[in-house]
């Protein structure tokens, strides 16, 4: 009997290519040193602009965690079992890095420290990411009893309107002073804790309904919203660093990032595209994400110790692209390898299993 294989979802696809694309981009803004550079001139207005689009990276794995988990409604022991790949793979990364950090950096940092680093994510660079998602994984199940039995849309919405208020706003407002004078207006407490949970239910939100704006407005909206914001922050920053003036950085819980992270999902999530390669391509990429997000760590400090950023603002610019794809392209390669060894080891386990 010939089992139909399921068709992957091209838009879907896009998303989390585009997400891993903008995770190192992000990346190679702190290791470029824009956060240290004077915000003036036009180039750094552009940077700006840069540095607030990719920091909707994360956001956009979120709203796909959501999107493509929120329909699960068991819980069982083949749920909880479906993490270990993740965590093999995070295992293996895990190891080759405490070996890259012995033979190419020469670290000082003991072996047990080390080995210890994996335990408490300290040991690859972004594993924070991976800390975040074992919990999101692990509150999955009961997210969905709660998505599930809220009875009415409206109910929906109000619950996201109210994530939105304390997860969201709050820290927005944060972020702007007036002499030092912080605008607190809405309780700030939650902010840090919930923000998962606001994209998860918004992605949530979209798997169930399924809403559509039409493209040229939300092209349009994403672009509006992108320049409005960086102005405000030039002028905000002028004649500073960004850093300086705003030390906690703009996040993904702000309402800028939010609104351009979801118009984004809503541009890309249905796309469709007939040509092969182009879809076999994305596939890939997407496919192999979650590994290049853990072996990003290698290959940006590669290029972070091989190449001097001390460079004016066009220079980043033009760095930004050239320096990015040869990054991105090397990242694909060995995770393509990391991802097919695994693969290949989990099926000569499971052969073993059911030949004994």
């Amino acid at each position: 009997m010939n089992l139909k294989v399921k068709e992957r979802n091209f838009g879907l696809d896009l998303i989390r290519a585009l997400a891993i694309f903008l995770v190192m981009g992000s990346h190679f803004m702190e290791y470029s040193d824009f956060y240290g550079k004077i915000i003036q001139g036009k180039s750094m207005f552009l940077l700006i602009n840069l540095r607030n689009f990719v920091r909707i990276c994360v956001p956009l794995f979120i709203l796909l965690t959501g999107y493509l988990k929120s329909t699960k409604k068991e819980m069982n022991l083949n749920y909880f079992k479906s993490i270990l790949k993740l965590l093999i793979t995070y295992l293996v990364v895990s190891i080759i890095m405490i070996l890259f950090k012995v033979f190419y950096l020469h670290t000082t940092e003991s072996m047990i420290s080390m080995i210890l680093g994996i335990f408490n994510f300290t040991t690859i660079t972004y594993a924070w990411y991976i800390e975040m998602y074992i919990g999101l994984f692990l509150l999955i199940p009961f997210l969905n009893i709660l998505w599930n039995n809220i009875k009415t849309k409206k109910q929906k919405q109000l619950l996201i309107l109210i994530l939105i208020l304390l997860a969201s706003i709050p820290q927005t407002l944060q972020v702007i002073s007036i002499e030092n004078l912080k605008i607190d207006i809405l309780p700030n407490w939650w902010g840090s804790e919930i923000v998962i949970f606001m994209y998860y239910f918004i992605g949530a939100y979209i798997r169930e309904y399924q809403p559509i704006i039409k493209k040229k407005i939300c092209i349009l909206s994403i672009i509006f919203v992108e320049l409005v914001f960086s102005v405000i922050i030039y002028i905000y920053c002028n004649n500073e660093t960004f850093g300086k003036v705003i030390p906690n950085g703009l996040n993904f819980n702000t309402i800028v990032i939010l609104t351009v992270s979801v118009l984004i999902f809503l541009l890309l999530y249905k796309v469709q595209k007939s040509n092969k390669l182009l879809k076999n391509l994305i596939s890939k990429i997407s496919e192999h994400s979650f590994t290049m997000y853990l072996v990003s760590s290698i290959t940006d400090k590669l290029f972070q110790l091989n190449y001097n950023f001390n460079d004016i603002p066009i220079r980043i610019i033009t760095n930004f692209f050239s320096i990015l794809i040869i990054n991105f392209f090397i990242t694909f390669v060995i995770s393509y390898i990391i991802d097919n060894v695994i693969k290949l080891f989990i099926n000569n386990k499971k052969d073993k299993i059911s030949v004994n």
